[in-house]
């Protein structure tokens, strides 16, 4: 989830007068694996390898990620503004231009 969605749901939660205390999940309901996350990065910065490497000597986790946010949607009406896709593109944007705030 882009950050501006997950912000905006946070402050939906903390100003409502009827939800206090309820636990809710905050995503896109999207089932999403890391594959999906590198190539939508790879092509919003321009970036094209010959190829990924994904470490088969490290531990894994699940094949996807995918939370069920229907509770926080029927309850609010909330839903995220930005893909997922939409999202990794204005994140890697923000890091290409901002540059200077995290290199050495």
């Amino acid at each position: 989830i882009y950050v501006e969605d997950f912000a905006e749901a946070i402050c939906t939660l903390v100003e409502s007068e009827t939800l206090a205390f309820d636990i809710f999940n905050v995503g896109s309901s999207v089932k999403t694996t890391v594959g999906d996350v590198v190539q939508w990065a790879l092509t919003a910065a321009q970036h094209h390898p010959d190829q990924v490497f994904y470490r088969s000597d490290r531990p894994t986790t699940i094949q996807y990620r995918a939370l069920d946010c229907s509770k926080i949607q029927n309850k609010t009406g909330r839903r995220p503004r930005f893909t997922i896709q939409e999202g990794v593109a204005r994140t890697t944007k923000w890091w290409i231009e901002n540059q200077h705030w995290w290199t050495r």
